[in-house]
């Protein structure tokens, strides 16, 4: 249905970018700047690297989940009405993240509390953006927007290292409230046409709950995969009591198959929904646009790539070489910095050259800075020798970010702007959680895997002393703790064995989980030739 294009006066015209952009910051701040404190968080909660590596992966989950729902919910209800109510959740959300006690209510209130707010925020700040600018101002805005939501992403790790290193991480939770206040003060700028909600306009309850469904049961049964087997079962998934394993094989796949029936029952539902003139939870009509399709799966993959990369170098930094959180941070900032100054330079590209091209070289670029990265690493490294693989994947980031989101937005009429960016941000979202969980799988996972069998082969150690060291290298890996530690009985000679092993291990699971990105990145790649080749209007 038609909405009518709701421009910020002339004066203060930009305030309402301003006040979306610092939301859009501090939401995806929060995605990565625990990253950098997981050894804290792991030791101060007395849980493990792959409970925290769940939350992180479980935060993306809910808003991939309920992100259209979220859209939905502000179409119907009023953008404005539930942007405040969202972001109050916000605040309740991220208080108990900093209050937690345990690593329960930690889940609670970020993965679920703040991921529920964040799938109403995100596509009714992107909604906001899309509806009060036109022409070039739109196209501005939506590559800021991006923008500063790319920057904020590559920052978190530099102020999460700060605050867990001089003060604490829950400092970084709590900090975040300084900025929601200031948004509730710029809430005048805040301009949004009338709510829908009349007697026919009502929210799809079986819409939001077979696509909710649909989306969790795939989600979490890939990111099960790993652990339970894709077919063959490694591990029997128990469920009171009873050893789930349909004809002898894992779950995953039948599980698989269960969500993408569920999603296809959706999409039968909606088109029943629009058939009867009754209001969808999404117009399926947006689904038929090839380039906004393009679009979106491009920018999930990005997502995935990006949050995936975000997980493992701080991981890898930290529990190999002994970072600490704002080292880690520290380490990371030539990334940032590319990525801030190559967003803004190539921003207003995309009326000069062609937004495909762009993407191109961006996405180009991406993968020759994670094959310079793979050649900087070695057991010597010092930080020094990460600048020029970091600098150049944040490029190649920041010039792709700078058109993603403005050519998915801008490939569909107005009357598709709450379908299309509930669905932009639910693929954006589903690519953030499988980035974290599977990249975070083939690191730590290609690391315990090729330690085991180099360490079960070795002619040196016995029996006994093989398992003793697996057992060690496994249990530290868990705390996120130094790699290195192993039994001290071992003799010189077996512990250099070890050692090396230990680091041959680490240094392999670091160049196939680069060679994973790299392998997506070029499949993006690939699929950008549908991009828009034609310049935006200025």
């Amino acid at each position: 249905m038609a909405k009518k294009n709701v421009r910020p006066k002339e004066q203060g015209k930009w305030m309402l970018l301003i006040a979306m952009s610092l939301v859009g910051f501090i939401m995806f701040l929060d995605t990565t700047m625990m990253n950098v404190a997981i050894t804290s968080i792991v030791e101060d909660l007395n849980t493990s690297i792959t409970t925290i590596q769940g939350a992180i992966s479980l935060y993306a989950l809910v808003m991939a989940a309920f992100m259209i729902t979220g859209s939905k919910i502000g179409e119907l209800y009023g953008l404005k009405k539930v942007f405040v109510f969202a972001m109050i959740m916000y605040a309740i959300g991220t208080t108990m993240a900093a209050l937690a006690p345990n690593v329960s209510v930690l889940i609670f209130g970020w993965s679920i509390i703040e991921g529920l707010s964040v799938a109403m925020l995100l596509p009714i700040t992107t909604i906001l953006v899309t509806i009060n600018y036109k022409g070039l101002d739109r196209a501005k805005a939506l590559s800021i927007f991006a923008a500063v939501a790319s920057v904020a992403a590559a920052l978190g790790p530099i102020y999460g290292g700060m605050m867990t290193s001089f003060v604490s991480w829950r400092l970084a939770f709590a900090s975040e409230l300084i900025i929601v206040v200031i948004i509730f003060f710029m809430l005048k700028y805040v301009h949004a046409p009338k709510p829908l909600k009349s007697a026919d306009k009502k929210l799809d309850i079986k819409g939001t709950v077979l696509m909710a469904s649909g989306l969790i049961i795939i989600l979490i049964s890939i990111i099960s995969a790993p652990v339970y087997g894709f077919f063959t079962p490694k591990e029997i998934l128990v469920i009171f009591g009873h050893e789930i394993t349909p004809f002898g094989l894992s779950f995953v796949p039948f599980a698989i198959a269960l969500g993408v029936g569920l999603l296809g029952w959706f999409m039968k539902w909606e088109a029943n929904l629009i058939k009867t003139k009754k209001e969808p939870l999404v117009n399926i009509v947006v689904f038929k646009n090839k380039m906004f399709n393009t679009s979106v799966i491009v920018g999930g993959m990005l997502a995935f790539i990006i949050t995936g990369f975000l997980f493992i170098i701080p991981v890898f930094l930290q529990t190999v070489f002994g970072y600490s959180a704002i080292e880690t941070g520290i380490a990371l900032l030539p990334l940032t910095l590319a990525l801030l100054i190559f967003a803004i330079i190539f921003a207003p590209f995309g009326s000069r050259f062609s937004p495909r091209t762009i993407s191109q070289l961006g996405l180009g670029i991406m993968i020759i800075g994670a094959i310079v990265l793979d050649r900087s690493l070695s057991m010597e490294l010092v930080t020094r020798d990460l600048i020029p693989g970091l600098f150049i994947f944040g490029a190649g980031v920041g010039i792709i970010t700078s058109q993603i989101t403005n050519l998915a937005m801008s490939s569909v009429t107005t009357d598709l702007t709450t379908e299309a960016s509930g669905v932009n941000n639910t693929l954006r979202q589903f690519g953030t959680a499988l980035g974290t969980a599977i990249l975070g799988t083939v690191l730590i996972s290609g690391f315990f895997f090729m330690t085991e069998r180099n360490i079960t082969a070795s002619d040196t150690l016995s029996d006994t002393q093989k398992t003793a060291v697996i057992t060690a290298v496994q249990q530290s890996t868990e705390k996120a703790e130094n790699q290195t530690h192993v039994p001290l009985e071992l003799s010189a000679e077996e512990k250099s064995e070890v050692t090396q092993i230990i680091d041959d291990s680490t240094l392999n699971a670091m160049t196939l989980t680069l060679y994973t990105i790299i392998f997506i990145t070029i499949i993006a790649l690939f699929l950008s030739r549908k991009l828009q080749k034609e310049k935006f209007p200025k």
